[in-house]
């Protein structure tokens, strides 16, 4: 992940990470990878559909403490009961956030339906707080009316909607559905993670090099590389604050990935600016 992302923070932090049937499942052991490295505990949730793309064994080896499937298998324990029972009520009790990544059309349904026939439903329908959701499907599944009522359902519950990316998807169709930019998702997870006492507040800062012109060729400025700028817009962000970010000219392509919610745009800190006064 970026250089100005948090790390230490999130030690022993718990998440639960659900996955579901998508060509984008890969994306989800990236994900596991990045939590492992901020020393944040995984627990993940594989539908059906989900264990046809990715092994649940690929998710032990990337370090899951334990990986669920099916609500209901043939695998008991030694003194011939199942070894856990009440698996769909775990993450309810256990952990601090619940991401599912990538959620397919299917599961959206299911959750704004309140149904509870598999494993990773259940778990969602028991977890007491918001869930994080980062959709993932063919373009004219995702404008289906029916997905879009889907979504809206579970905003107005609260959940969080990551939305999804614009581009060539699997099927070579062009739109947005693509799995959200995974720094994204990786950073909505920290926000849930994270304490929000600065929910309320709006942060403007600015980062990078300045450039003030000395004459029609020439013009001072400095070797900023924007970094410090960056870690703190990301931090007031992931504490619930409002972040709106000034770059400097030609920041190398750095964004702070601070983004905003605000009546159902998304804002992205300006940059890089051209011009005097940045």
């Amino acid at each position: 992940m970026e250089a100005h992302f948090p790390k230490t923070p999130f030690v022993d932090k718990k998440i639960h990470l659900g996955v579901c049937g998508s060509i984008a499942a890969y994306k989800a052991l990236d994900l596991l990878r990045a939590f492992h490295k901020a020393g944040i505990r995984v627990r993940v949730s594989l539908t059906r559909a989900a264990a046809r793309f990715v092994a649940p064994l690929s998710f032990q080896s990337l370090g899951a403490e334990k990986v669920f499937r099916e609500m209901f298998t043939d695998e008991w324990g030694k003194d011939g009961l199942m070894d856990d029972p009440f698996g769909h009520l775990g993450p309810g009790a256990e952990a601090d956030a619940f991401l599912v990544a990538p959620a397919s059309a299917t599961t959206l349904a299911r959750l704004a339906c309140g149904l509870a026939d598999e494993m990773l439903a259940a778990q969602a329908l028991a977890w007491p707080g918001a869930l994080l959701l980062a959709p993932a499907m063919n373009p004219r599944m995702w404008n289906n009316q029916a997905t879009r009522d889907n979504c809206s359902v579970l905003a107005r519950r609260g959940h969080v909607i990551i939305p999804p990316g614009c581009g060539q998807v699997a099927c070579g169709e062009e739109g947005e559905g693509r799995f959200p930019d995974l720094r994204l998702v990786y950073l909505y997870s920290l926000r849930a993670l994270s304490p929000q006492d600065l929910a309320g507040k709006k942060i403007m800062l600015t980062l990078g090099p300045t450039r003030e012109p000395w004459d029609s060729v020439r013009f001072w400025s400095n070797r900023s590389t924007g970094l410090m700028g960056a870690s703190l817009a990301v931090a007031a962000w992931l504490r619930g604050a409002e972040v709106h970010a000034i770059c400097g000219y030609r920041l190398g392509g750095r964004r702070c990935f601070a983004y905003v919610w605000e009546r159902r745009r998304w804002l992205q800190g300006v940059g890089p600016a051209r011009g005097r006064g940045v």
